[in-house]
């Protein structure tokens, strides 16, 4: 802190500090909140692509927001039978999940492909859920 002379013999400062004839001298100490930093904010797509009983997804999930994001979990619950053409590793109870640590404000993407069951036919629906959870500097969990 850098306190300068006044030609005043008394000056009230904001922080709750005296001025006197130049000489700085704590007041009643008042409750300082720290800096609040910016958060990330995510914005998800998905794009599918098929090709024959195979659905390769691209899953655009961009920082948005002015923070960085300390770690993003990115999930697809996968459709209801198909067979995850990856690592098996990358998936748990039908769901695929990718972590990622220290993402700065910018465009992410991740690929995945299953393959659907032979007995699928022309014009079934298919349930395939998304979800990007993210944490910023304050901790706090997102999605």
């Amino acid at each position: 802190m850098q306190i300068g002379r006044r030609s005043a013999t008394l000056s009230w400062f904001g922080a709750g500090l005296l001025l006197l004839a130049g000489v700085a001298v704590a007041t009643a100490a008042s409750a300082v909140s720290p800096a609040i930093l910016p958060e990330p904010d995510f914005d998800l797509d998905v794009d599918v692509v098929q090709e024959g009983l195979v659905l390769r997804f691209e899953i655009r999930f961009d920082n948005v927001g002015p923070g960085l994001a300390r770690t993003v979990v990115l999930t697809d619950a996968l459709p209801e039978d198909a067979a995850y053409l990856g690592d098996p590793a990358d998936v748990e109870n039908g769901t695929w999940s990718r972590t990622y640590e220290n993402l700065a404000t910018g465009a992410y993407r991740a690929n995945l492909s299953v393959r659907l069951p032979d007995a699928t036919g022309d014009g079934e629906w298919i349930r395939n859920l998304v979800e990007v959870r993210y944490r910023g500097s304050s901790g706090l969990w997102h999605s």
